[in-house]
């Protein structure tokens, strides 16, 4: 296999995802793409790439589970707590769309017939 095979571009949302580095999950795909040049041999066709990324999802989720657990729960509690942070914001965001959307129906000029 040669190794200047590019990441996917799926590859930074699945690391910021899982909560690991990019370059992390780089080293998870190439190693997600050498087990299955090992399982499939070297040449790239539909089942490799599909093997290949089910292996790098595997991967990434053991890696997530990892890092969650060598810090006793704080990392998911963390995260847990910056989800509650940006509620408030999208419920203002939802108040703000729907007190315009009542704006602009009321000031709708009337319909003579």
């Amino acid at each position: 296999m040669t190794e200047n095979r590019s990441n996917p571009k799926i590859l930074p949302w699945l690391a910021r995802k899982a909560g690991i580095s990019e370059h992390r999950a780089a080293a998870c795909w190439r190693a997600a793409c050498r087990d299955a040049e090992r399982r499939l041999g070297p040449e790239p066709g539909p089942e490799f790439w599909k093997l290949a990324m089910d292996e790098l999802v595997a991967r990434v989720a053991a890696e997530a589970l990892a890092a969650d657990s060598a810090s006793f729960g704080f990392r998911r509690l963390a995260r847990q707590q910056a989800r509650y942070w940006t509620l408030p914001v999208a419920t203002f965001e939802v108040a703000a769309q729907t007190t315009s959307r009542f704006w602009q129906a009321f000031n709708r000029p009337l319909v003579s017939h």
